[in-house]
């Protein structure tokens, strides 16, 4: 079993500060000031830093912005190109797309002017919007239920880390438009799949609330009833306890009672002694402990409500 890291864990490979590498502009710089290269590669208060700039292998229809960059960040107005000039759907029409990339190469970039194509692994961090996108395969996403999109309008966001922060509500919504945006019918809702770790094999359904909670509620009132009927049949099953500890015969001997046996009547006072002691007092308890889960977790005002009071699902 994977260990889950700690909140505060840190995993870092590079070091803050990579004074080996050079951009076009702080090599320049580095040239024209002689002396200690830490004291002018760090890029302090904005002044250009000694870190590798790789140089995206332009296309034709391509618009860089900047062209030049002087840090590692780029927007590329494009057509879809998860890598090579070749890939994706960069040879189809309608399939116009926007690249916005933080860190090429991330912590593989080279100390010298790297050419390299949009890498969806290795780039740092990224946002890209495609008109036509085989985006799951892209991305190398699980099928999931969902299952994998092909040749459609996608965004995706990727990082080492991804926070969604809203000021007001969040909503994540499918199945918004009868058609989608190669005008092919919508024809069923897709659903929506948290896949952790990008393993699909067990995933499973979400339970709805009120739906669970009826259920429990529903379960709660069957093992009452079954309390009431275990507390029915023990007062039968005292009564009839009572009449065998208590028996007699007819004696063949001018018709007089014999006497009852002692076996029975010493067990049958144990037996009601024990259900009066435990049996009785275990069913009431029991029905205190399901007045107190009920309370407790079927209840809005319960300690461990089972539903949440501000996030839903259909």
């Amino acid at each position: 079993m994977t260990e889950k890291p700690s909140k505060d864990v840190k995993i870092q490979k590079k070091k803050a500060v990579q004074q080996t590498v050079y951009s076009f502009e702080c090599k320049e710089s580095v040239d024209s000031q002689p002396g200690d290269l830490a004291a002018v590669s760090k890029g302090v208060a904005g002044t250009p830093s000694c870190e590798v700039i790789p140089v995206l292998v332009p296309m034709d229809v391509d618009t860089l912005v900047p062209a030049r960059p002087k840090t590692n960040a780029q927007m590329v107005f494009t057509r879809d190109r998860p890598g090579s000039r070749f890939s994706g759907k960069n040879s189809d029409t309608g399939a116009s797309a926007i690249d916005i990339v933080v860190g090429r190469q991330s912590f593989k970039a080279e100390g010298k002017e790297q050419l390299v194509d949009p890498n969806f692994t290795d780039d740092a961090a990224r946002i890209y919007i495609s008109q036509k996108s085989d985006v799951d395969k892209n991305f190398k996403i699980k099928a999931g239920s969902v299952g994998l999109a092909t040749g459609k309008s996608a965004i995706a966001l990727k990082a080492d880390g991804i926070r969604l922060i809203a000021r007001e509500g969040i909503k994540i919504v499918t199945g918004a438009d009868p058609k989608n945006s190669q005008g092919g019918d919508v024809n069923s809702i897709y659903g929506i799949d948290i896949i952790a770790g990008n393993q699909d094999g067990e995933l499973e359904p979400m339970v709805k609330g009120n739906k669970i909670l009826a259920a429990l509620d529903q379960m709660g009132q069957h093992v009452e009833k079954l309390n009431a009927i275990v507390k029915h049949g023990f007062a039968v099953q005292a009564e009839m306890n009572a009449a065998v500890k208590d028996h007699f015969h007819y004696s063949p001997w001018y018709g007089n009672p014999s006497q009852p046996s002692d076996a029975c009547q010493v067990k049958g006072a144990t037996t009601s002694m024990e259900h009066l002691q435990q049996t009785q007092r275990s069913l009431t308890s029991n029905r205190q402990n399901i007045a107190s889960w009920r309370q407790n977790c079927l209840c809005e005002s319960g300690r461990d409500y089972i539903l949440s009071r501000w996030n839903k699902i259909n």
